[in-house]
């Protein structure tokens, strides 16, 4: 995910630099058989705008980042050894809940995964009570 976002700001500040150099009378050709690309530039005028352009960008993709935190409403999930020591059974005990289909789990590979939050929602309701 950082690597996409990083591209994708990237490709943002190329096509800024596109529209600085638009603005300050800069040329900037393009040559689509070779894949290269000619700026003629005053770097006097377009240095302070894409040093600033640089930071704002490297500075938003920081931000971005330490503030992806798990939502509270979130559930964690847990392993079969977590999930045996939260609802106090054994490996085959929970391997036969697995079977019979009263405790929910998903795979990732191999991986056997429970959702916390439904794991004990399908106890309380064999329970009967509400959770």
């Amino acid at each position: 995910m950082m690597e996409y976002t990083l591209h994708y700001q990237m490709l943002r500040l190329i096509m800024t630099i596109n529209v600085a150099t638009a603005k300050t009378n800069n040329m900037l050709l393009l040559n689509k058989n070779s894949n290269e690309i000619i700026i003629k530039i005053n770097l006097d005028t377009l240095l302070p705008e894409l040093k600033e352009l640089v930071e704002n960008t490297i500075k938003t993709t920081i931000e971005a980042q330490h503030q992806i935190e798990p939502s509270s409403t979130q559930s964690d999930l847990l392993t079969r050894l977590q999930t045996c020591k939260l609802l106090k059974i054994s490996l085959p005990t929970l391997d036969a809940r697995i079977k019979d289909g009263s405790i929910p789990c998903f795979r990732i590979g191999k991986k056997v995964l429970f959702d916390e939050v439904k794991v004990m929602e399908s106890i309380a309701r064999k329970r009967g009570k509400n959770v």
